[in-house]
């Protein structure tokens, strides 16, 4: 018998958007294309404030006549009062949903091959299945019963792994927590590989921050963004300001056992990589991925 490994994501919660206008509502203001979010695909997504900086990212399920929304805790009512103000005589609903937890399921087996492509839904019985919409490497998520979490394990041979190594596997991937990686008000999704994590639709009209990450990405003007480092000596630390040559680059931003993610400047990104600069911190030295450049 194979198994599967999978964490409990205890800091995510969801909320229920409904009502006859829910598609055109949503599509006026998230990054992503709400129509490519049908009963049988999910999709990532953000909200951004009108200067294009970031509110909150989220993964979104179609379940017939609502959508549901996986948030992080730390963004949920910030995000439903934004959706409250901005409804305004829009004919939708929302309310929270409190009988579910989220689960991360990876180093999979054969045994969830019908779930192969990104994004791609299973309805199990109460409970939701879904490739992680962001990267195929990422695993599944699933939206499980409280009340059938455990039996549900069981019965699909899900042994408990570590968030440390779910983690790892994230920063290897480049893949931004937004709970740790960015910053509310102040982060910019292209600053922060959202591009490549299927966030943001370029080809569906106008949403709430669009012109600004739009110009930003035909414009050139990213000045800094998300590396992958790895750590070649001593301890790093999340916030861990980045040297090089006593000029601080970059800080960073998450750290699992020896890799890390930080915001660095572009150019001196380039630069210490084309000259093999050494890169330090306070306590420790790191090297940025060129694979991520």
């Amino acid at each position: 018998m194979t198994t599967n490994n999978y964490i409990e994501l205890s800091n995510y919660k969801y909320f229920e958007v409904k009502g006859n206008d829910r598609v055109q509502f949503l599509q006026a203001i998230i990054t992503n294309d709400i129509n490519k979010c049908t009963i049988d695909n999910a999709i990532y997504s953000a909200l951004l404030t009108p200067q294009g900086k970031f509110i909150s990212d989220f993964f979104i399920i179609n379940l017939g006549k609502s959508f549901l929304f996986e948030i992080h805790k730390e963004f949920l009512e910030d995000t439903i009062d934004k959706f409250e103000i901005y409804k305004l005589r829009a004919k939708i609903e929302i309310s929270n949903f409190y009988d579910y937890n989220s689960i991360a399921i990876y180093n999979l087996d054969n045994s969830f091959n019908f779930l192969s492509t990104s994004g791609r839904v299973k309805k199990i019985g109460s409970n939701y299945l879904f490739n992680d919409p962001r990267n195929t490497k990422m695993g599944l998520r699933g939206i499980i019963l409280k009340k059938e979490l455990e039996k549900f394990c069981v019965n699909n041979n899900l042994l408990k792994g570590k968030v440390i190594e779910y983690n790892e596997n994230r920063i290897n991937n480049l893949i931004p927590d937004a709970s740790k990686d960015l910053k509310v008000n102040k982060s910019l999704l292209l600053e922060n590989n959202f591009d490549s994590i299927n966030c943001i639709d370029w080809q569906k009209g106008c949403y709430i921050g669009q012109e600004i990450t739009a110009r930003m990405k035909y414009r050139s003007l990213i000045k800094k963004s998300l590396k992958k480092i790895t750590i070649t000596s001593g301890n790093v630390t999340v916030n861990d300001n980045i040297f090089m040559e006593n000029k601080n680059i970059g800080n960073i931003t998450s750290v699992s056992k020896k890799v890390a993610l930080a915001m660095i400047k572009t150019d001196d990104a380039r630069k210490s990589l084309d000259n093999n600069l050494i890169l330090k911190t306070e306590n420790g030295k790191v090297e940025i991925d060129p694979n991520f450049i």
